[in-house]
């Protein structure tokens, strides 16, 4: 469920209208950080901790592979909508740039460099479970963790503040990042059956205090290292990711939202490629048809129509790439170890 608000807070940056800038406002203060949660809550350090080498193996097939994979997909497909669109004019600044640059951009993850933005995910979530895994192994007590997290908070956003060089793979975010997954790792430990014993009054009013931090904070961006307010910042996403875990646990999704949900590293994958083929075909085909249609309408829509789109990606991908997604199996590919 939670990669569909991924895909519903990208298409929102399509379109204009004081609703949609404050839907996308709402679902950037929570949704990255708790894709981070949800990886720290479902990572089984256990199970690995005195086999580092096999665990820093797996997450290379299982996050780095892929990232490359739909890296070069995505710098085909763009290269080819823009030799189609004018084939003597680059209509992709980036591609204005030499060869050697936009190699090193997908190497590296270069942030403002990135075709398929939403792939910086992939390297981020690798360098933030490395910075745990170090960090767990290395620190035995609960308050010593405490103390790197408020580390790790407050460097990460006073570097999004102070200096404006961005790191490769994303380390800058990463340092945001591993707040939320040591939070998710602590949680299912130490909170999760005292959290899932509290009302619904007292759910109701984290809600309210989620509302009122992510509209009285100004738009929040990960990627970009916009954070804005700090205190608002983390309590916005953490009281956004407390209430959305607890909908998720309480309700059971049904089984298209599960198809969904398990296959999420592909839709991250593909789905910023379907949204960009939607902006730049449907005006043109609505305009040849001599149509009109309401931009709420038009996103309503477009969101069914990516949903779409995305299945036969899904299948293709899990039946003859497998191993693009760190599995043998058919079974869909989850964004932690579990």
């Amino acid at each position: 469920m939670a990669i569909i608000l991924v895909v519903i807070g990208h298409l929102s940056t399509l379109f204009s209208g004081l609703v949609f800038y404050k839907l996308n406002q709402y679902i950037y203060s929570f949704h990255m950080p708790l894709f981070f949660f949800i990886s720290g809550y479902l990572i089984n350090f256990e199970k690995y901790m005195n086999i580092e080498k096999t665990y820093f193996k797996k997450r290379v097939y299982s996050l780095i592979v892929p990232y490359f994979f739909f890296s070069a997909i995505a710098y085909l497909f763009y290269i080819t909508m823009d030799y189609l669109y004018q084939p003597q004019i680059h209509n992709i600044e980036l591609f204005e740039k030499s060869v050697v640059f936009n190699l090193y951009a997908i190497f590296c993850s270069a942030n403002g460099y990135l075709l398929d933005t939403p792939l910086w995910f992939l390297p981020c979530l690798f360098i933030t479970e490395i910075l745990f895994f170090i960090s767990r192994k290395n620190l035995k007590e609960n308050y010593q963790l405490l103390a790197l997290v408020i580390f790790f908070s407050l460097t990460g956003f006073l570097y999004s503040t102070y200096i404006p060089l961005r790191m490769p793979w994303s380390f800058d975010i990463a340092l945001t990042g591993v707040v939320f997954y040591l939070a998710g790792y602590f949680f299912k430990r130490n909170y999760e059956n005292v959290f899932f014993r509290k009302s619904y009054i007292f759910i109701f009013v984290l809600f309210l205090i989620h509302i009122m931090s992510s509209f009285t904070n100004s738009r929040v961006d990960m990627y970009k290292l916009i954070y804005n307010n700090y205190f608002l910042f983390y309590l916005s996403a953490f009281s956004g990711i407390l209430v959305y875990f607890y909908i998720f646990k309480r309700i059971k999704p049904s089984k298209i939202l599960q198809f969904y949900g398990r296959n999420s590293l592909i839709i991250l994958g593909f789905h910023y490629i379907i949204i960009s083929t939607l902006k730049y075909t449907f005006p043109v085909l609505f305009s040849h048809l001599n149509l009109k249609i309401s931009e709420t309408l038009f996103f309503i829509i477009s969101i069914f129509l990516i949903l779409l789109s995305l299945i036969p990606a899904i299948v293709i991908t899990n039946r003859y790439f497998p191993c693009i997604l760190g599995k043998k199996a058919e079974k869909p590919h989850i964004l932690a170890v579990g």
